[in-house]
């Protein structure tokens, strides 16, 4: 089987763990922003794939960058809860933080990396 990257391995996940989510949802009346995933089930939290961080990708640029800290801080104001993952390194660590989610965010320690 070929090695999956990025949103594709993120949605493999998501259904293989039993997560419903929504893809490519907008999330701003003005703005054309969209979340690559919003999970299904949790109060306003979404899934970001963040791609080319470590080949001068459009996220690491410096207007790329600003424009993401704008989005997400947009995002924040309207009351998502954005967890963002690098295409390079989808693990099972989406699972883990979906479900400290779905627990009340009870559990205070991080998952380990």
């Amino acid at each position: 089987m070929a090695r999956m990257h990025g949103e594709q391995a993120v949605e493999f996940l998501l259904k293989s763990y039993g997560w419903d989510f929504t893809r490519e949802v907008k999330f701003h009346k003005k703005r054309r922003w969209r979340f690559d995933f919003v999970v299904e089930g949790l109060d306003r939290v979404a899934i970001e794939v963040e791609g080319g961080i470590f080949q001068s990708g459009r996220h690491t640029r410096g207007k790329g960058y600003v424009a993401d800290m704008v989005k997400y801080n947009e995002a924040t104001l309207a009351g998502w809860k954005v967890l963002r993952y690098p295409a390079h390194d989808i693990s099972t660590r989406i699972i883990a933080d979906l479900e400290r989610l779905k627990n009340d965010g009870d559990q205070n320690t991080p998952t380990s990396r």
